[in-house]
């Protein structure tokens, strides 16, 4: 699914009332630091597929594939269907929304 000019709030059973900055202690880093921090640092760079792709790429350790690879990568990546944004652990576990 792709969005364009949408407000996606924070999930109605989120268990904050305000938000949280994302943390983790494991020494890979989870896929929502890795969110959190790709639309801390670029904000309105990514639409959804765009963010997905990049923190996959990120998660899996392939940023610096050559541009062929990445293009083979996002052909595999997106063959199967991924959450929307309202399903990330932003907007469900620490109270962002996104826009």
């Amino acid at each position: 699914m792709s969005y364009k000019e949408t407000f996606i709030t924070i999930a109605p059973d989120c268990p904050v009332d305000k938000s949280e900055l994302p943390f983790s202690n494991r020494i890979k880093k989870p896929i929502h630091l890795i969110q959190y921090e790709l639309l801390t640092e670029n904000p309105y760079k990514y639409d959804h597929k765009e963010l997905v792709f990049e923190v996959y790429i990120h998660k899996e350790g392939l940023i610096n594939k050559s541009e062929t690879e990445k293009k083979e990568i996002r052909e595999n990546l997106f063959s199967k269907g991924h959450p929307c944004l309202r399903a990330f652990a932003l907007t469900k576990r620490y109270g962002f929304g996104a826009h």
